[in-house]
């Protein structure tokens, strides 16, 4: 990409400073093959090792996914639940969501997607894009199969934009996204090809870069007064601008990556006793040439002198232990720093938001939902835009689990402890595995004892292990 203004492909400082944050981003969410492949930006060389053992501690290492789990667990507790279409959503829009971005997938799908990499880097976008058509009238484009649909935009494919105040707001006057294509190739064959879209209000153009340079291949008029891009922040620091939420969590997994790779390095070290010996002198070959050190193994006998002694030296293992207690205290570090999402923050919210009594309960991951839901609705009123419909606000709605539990299934062990000791009744004991997501909301506590009076007696193992919770619960087991 070019720093030259003037050219197609100039990156903004904007986007370059961005831009700083995101390797750390990308080599976790590669994997291990990722973070083998970036070599010594991640994992240095020590000074003394050499080529051959650096290169067999890298392709030893593994990579711990902290990073990634917890992202997908931020993402996956918004959507627990399928996203909600408002009853004010014309039919029209409504059929077009079950394919929303013409490569089946439903909006829920796709919201998922735009979700994920928000998440990871701070923010995303969508473009609602209507296909080039002669079409006179609304009723041909019906006719003719011709739709708006959605395109996810990820967080790196902006290479700069332009805005201005218009009545309060910063309105979106030109942006340019990197894209690529797939065009014919030979007889047979196909090859990607980069394009740069640049988009204005009212119109367009679509540049190719071939072995000149960038050439323009299209451009033409929009029908809207506006840009159809919609944004999506999770770590909002200006207009379109953000960082990565977990960006801490991402430099701890990197530590953690080097901390691992030196803890197997000394276990390997350590499983490999090293032989001593003492009062041996050195032994020559005929051209005077000391051979070098000892050969040992079945059937073979070591000649030592009078106070000589063979043994071998082994690691007493206490600096595999202080290791292994660093990882483990690391992994602590991690999970708290994973749930930072979770966590009540009044810095995300707006003024009056702050002011309302559950403001307390507002975390970064609720501020995300909203967010999401907000651009869900833009994204919404583009598509009515293109087809020429009226639409309300307000009509996506989405159902995020934002329990600070950051680890529903261990505290389920928790209460079940509590369970048995008499703790926590039933009831509470299913209600608390119904706010896990556990249990399915529509499954009510009387419904469910309802089916376990019409289910009997238990048979087999099932039966004899929950005969011997009973007696110990000191309940009347099955006569």
């Amino acid at each position: 990409m070019s720093q030259n203004p003037n050219q197609v492909d100039y990156v903004s400082p904007a986007v370059s400073a961005m831009a700083e944050k995101w390797p750390v981003v990308d080599a976790l969410r590669g994997g291990t093959d990722a973070m083998r492949k970036a070599g010594e930006k991640y994992l240095r060389k020590r000074a003394l090792e050499s080529k051959a053992d650096y290169k067999a501690r890298l392709e030893q290492a593994t990579l711990y996914p902290a990073f990634t789990d917890s992202v997908a667990a931020m993402v996956g507790r918004v959507f627990t639940k399928p996203i909600k279409i408002g009853d004010k959503v014309p039919q029209e829009i409504t059929d077009l969501l079950q394919d929303v971005d013409t490569e089946d997938r439903n909006l829920h799908a796709f919201a998922r997607d735009w979700m994920d990499d928000a998440v990871s880097y701070g923010i995303s976008h969508v473009l609602v894009d209507m296909p080039k058509n002669d079409a006179k009238t609304q009723a041909e484009e019906k006719q003719l199969g011709i739709r708006p649909y959605a395109v996810l935009v990820k967080h790196n494919q902006i290479l700069g934009w332009r805005s201005e105040k218009r009545g309060g707001n910063e309105v979106l006057t030109q942006v340019r996204i990197k894209e690529s294509a797939q065009v014919e190739d030979g007889a047979y064959g196909e090859k990607a090809v980069e394009r740069i879209r640049v988009l204005e209000i009212g119109r367009y153009e679509l540049h190719q870069k071939n072995e000149g340079g960038w050439a323009l291949i299209e451009e033409g008029k929009t029908t809207l007064d506006r840009i159809p891009l919609v944004t999506l922040y999770a770590n909002r620091t200006g207009f379109m601008t953000a960082v990565p939420p977990l960006l801490e969590l991402a430099h701890l997994n990197i530590k953690f990556w080097q901390k691992q790779s030196s803890l197997d390095s000394l276990i390997d070290t350590a499983c490999v006793p090293i032989l001593a010996t003492f009062g041996l002198t050195p032994k020559f070959d005929a051209d005077g040439k000391e051979v070098p050190g000892v050969i040992f193994g079945a059937k073979i006998g070591i000649d030592l002198p009078t106070g000589g002694d063979i043994k071998y030296v082994e690691h007493t293992g206490a600096a595999i232990e202080s290791g292994r207690q660093d990882l483990l205290d690391l992994k602590d570090e991690m999970r708290i720093a994973g749930g930072q999402l979770l966590r009540p923050d009044a810095s995300v919210m707006t003024a009056a938001q702050a002011e309302t009594e559950n403001a307390k309960e507002i975390s970064r991951l609720g501020m995300i939902a909203q967010n999401l839901e907000d651009s869900l609705d833009q994204m919404l009123y583009l598509f009515a835009l293109w087809m020429g419909k009226s639409l309300q606000p307000g009509n996506i709605e989405v159902h995020a689990n934002l329990d600070p539990d950051y680890a529903p299934a261990e505290s389920m062990n928790v209460l079940i402890s509590m369970y048995n000791a008499g703790a926590l009744s039933k009831q509470g004991l299913f209600n608390e595995a119904k706010r896990r997501g556990m249990v399915s909301d529509d499954v009510t506590w009387e419904d469910e004892q309802q089916r376990i009076e019409e289910s009997g007696p238990e048979s087999g193992e099932i039966a004899r292990v929950l005969a011997e919770f009973r007696k110990a619960q000191g309940e009347p087991g099955d006569e």
